[in-house]
């Protein structure tokens, strides 16, 4: 069986890599921006329902 080397330099390069990475303290990623914007979009929504609900009573 014939072993490809560029298959075996890549395998290496990998466990170099995680090896560099074990080191290092992970961070906590928290994606402050994409909940706030969720926040924005909640209260945009709400503020909208209650308009068209009190519109709509208004009417009645």
């Amino acid at each position: 069986m014939i072993k490809d080397s560029s298959t075996h330099d890549l395998h290496a390069q990998d466990h170099e890599e995680i090896s560099v990475h074990e080191g290092f303290d992970e961070e906590k990623f928290v994606p402050k921006g994409a909940i706030a914007f969720f926040g924005l979009l909640v209260l945009f929504i709400t503020v909208s329902w209650f308009i068209m609900y009190f519109d709509l009573l208004r009417r009645w």
